[in-house]
């Protein structure tokens, strides 16, 4: 996932205009924390808090040591659906999370970022949904198969997941396909 997130992460950067003078980063689930780093190297004097299970927060830590950003990205261990997200944050990523979390699951972590946000600071989902019908019908009714396999949950449709950040008070600002994820997609959107 790390040589991943190093390939794609400028695409998906570009797309996640933090405000002038954006300090405090959340990213959940985000282990290898390299979203982080490379938003906190675009963004000074932004940091970051990585929010990940313990062993993904351990390998994270190790990454950032290793490749320097450990002075912007910082670690905790700690389980998403209970872990105290704090408040007055400029930007919370939720990057490929919220097919391993049940609906309820979702729209409670949703309602926790929405608190945990200043109002107008941004949330940016990494999903891939599942389709409503069409030519990627196939591929990602694969993919949330494998999804329900090994998390027991499911790829969830764009309305589904529009529907749930809306009732979190979230304005979505844009969704783009990222080109190098297929059928992947990123939201980004605003904390009324």
């Amino acid at each position: 996932m790390f040589q991943l997130a190093r390939v794609v992460s400028p695409e998906i950067v570009r797309q996640i205009r933090l405000h002038p003078g954006a300090e405090s980063l959340l990213d959940l689930g985000g282990a290898h924390g390299w979203f982080s780093a490379s938003l906190c190297e675009r963004h000074p004097p932004l940091r970051s808090l990585v929010v990940d299970l313990p062993g993904a927060a351990r390998a994270g830590r190790r990454i950032a040591e290793r490749e320097g950003y450990a002075d912007r990205v910082r670690h905790l261990e700690g389980d998403v659906r209970s872990a105290d997200l704090g408040r007055g944050r400029d930007g919370v990523l939720l990057f490929q999370l919220m097919h391993h979390l049940t609906p309820d699951e979702n729209r409670n972590l949703l309602a926790g970022i929405s608190h945990a946000l200043k109002p107008g600071a941004l949330v940016a989902v990494l999903e891939l949904f599942a389709p409503e019908g069409g030519a990627e019908a196939d591929a990602s009714t694969l993919i949330g198969l494998h999804y329900f396999l090994t998390s027991s949950a499911s790829a969830y449709t764009w309305p589904q997941v529009d529907g749930w950040l809306r009732e979190a008070g979230f304005r979505v600002e844009r969704r783009t396909p990222v080109r190098r994820l297929p059928l992947q997609t990123l939201v980004v959107a605003q904390r009324r």
